[in-house]
């Protein structure tokens, strides 16, 4: 529910209640969003924002740093 009401106040998504969960209902709320131009232009502009990124190799990146720093602590 956490990620569902972010997207959700980004205004890319729509929720959908467990109870409500039909194939039918998501078709019709899935075709919504996808026909919508606002929808659209809402992801491209939050799909900017994961430009140029590289959350792994950032994330690598770190546990490198972290392992030549302990390898240097107990080194001395």
């Amino acid at each position: 529910p956490d990620n569902s009401s972010r997207l959700k106040e980004f205004g890319v998504s729509d929720e959908l209640r467990l109870k409500k969960y039909e194939s039918s209902a998501v078709a019709d709320k899935l075709g919504k969003l996808l026909e919508d131009k606002e929808v659209q232009t809402r992801c491209r502009k939050l799909a900017e924002n994961f430009k140029n990124i590289d959350p792994v190799g950032d994330i690598c990146r770190l546990i490198e740093d972290q392992m030549e720093n302990f390898k240097s602590m107990n080194a001395e």
